[in-house]
């Protein structure tokens, strides 16, 4: 059976919605380099904005073509525009759930790690918080493989607890679900959440702890009040990272995942493994797409930091 993907000679129809929504999109990215240039007028901003404009435009360029050569409404061609993927969209949200819980619960633990060390100065703490920063040393596969003993021992604990109260067992509670991939990620990169946290409270004085205790403010009103305000940049800095970092990591989501769970870098595998790139060349530009907000945060920072620096001296 032949699908016809192309447009009959000398057919006429209207403007598909698909082709509206390539043309925003351009629209929109014009709009943003143009705000660029605006606010960094000079001779390597020009440049840069002289190269982006030109990838832009051969993007839609192309794009447009197709869509006029081809017949967009034709699901094969929508394929081969987008590379839509039915099964994508329920990928990233998996990726998300995921990235997003283990990024809360690693800045929760890596900020109150820190502040506790500015609390209480004891050598204990101290060497738990550096131990706690080796999990970013520790190769993704190796950290999976010495999590799945520990994990298969809760999970006995907690049968034989609900066999002697419920007299039945509930199974893998953590080695079968999600639960051990995330657990798998705090690990990996509580590294990131403590190192600013640690970068994010050196900034703050420990004078104005002083005074709110003098003025009777227990410690979370003051971690409340004080440091997470001051401590937001590092707080963002960090979840940024942390996000990107999960939804790229391979080795220890493809050996800890529960069975027909994908996240994106997992469905990119797939497709790598059997030579199909394009089929997961989406979902990778998604990876990308949102691996550059980091970059384009810090350097943001960096250039703050810069004129700030230059109108001091």
């Amino acid at each position: 059976m032949r699908i016809a993907v192309s447009r009959a000679p000398d057919s006429e129809r209207d403007v598909s919605p698909l082709e509206l929504f390539f043309d925003l999109v351009y629209v929109f990215a014009i709009g943003q380099l143009s705000e660029h240039l605006l606010q960094h007028v000079d001779l390597r901003t020009g440049a840069e904005t002289a190269i982006l404009a030109l990838a832009v435009y051969y993007a839609w360029y192309m794009v447009a073509w197709g869509a006029n050569w081809l017949e967009p409404d034709r699901l094969p061609v929508r394929g081969l525009l987008v590379g839509y993927d039915t099964d994508l969209i329920r990928h990233a949200l998996t990726t998300v759930f995921l990235a997003s819980t283990a990024t809360a619960i690693t800045l929760a633990l890596g900020f109150s790690a820190v502040a506790a060390l500015r609390y209480v100065k004891h050598p204990t703490i101290t060497a738990s918080v550096n131990v706690a920063g080796i999990g970013y040393a520790v190769p993704g596969t190796v950290l999976a493989l010495g999590l799945l003993s520990p994990l298969v021992l809760v999970d006995d604990g907690i049968n034989a607890l609900a066999r002697l109260f419920a007299g039945t067992s509930v199974g893998l509670v953590l080695a079968g679900s999600s639960a051990a991939v995330i657990i798998a990620y705090v690990i990996r990169f509580l590294a990131i959440a403590i190192g600013f946290a640690q970068a994010g409270f050196a900034r703050i004085s420990t004078e104005l702890d002083d005074v709110a205790r003098m003025l009777g403010a227990g410690p979370g009103r003051v971690a409340r009040t004080i440091h997470l305000p001051l401590a937001r940049p590092a707080i963002f800095g960090a979840a940024l990272l942390i996000f990107v970092d999960c939804l790229k990591e391979l080795p220890a989501t493809l050996l800890l995942r529960p069975l027909n769970v994908e996240t994106l870098s997992t469905y990119i595998y797939q497709f790598a493994t059997r030579g199909s790139f394009e089929q997961g060349s989406l979902a990778a530009l998604i990876i990308v797409a949102v691996g550059i907000l980091p970059v384009i945060r810090i350097t943001r920072y960096a250039d703050m930091a810069t004129m700030v620096g230059r109108g001091e001296n």
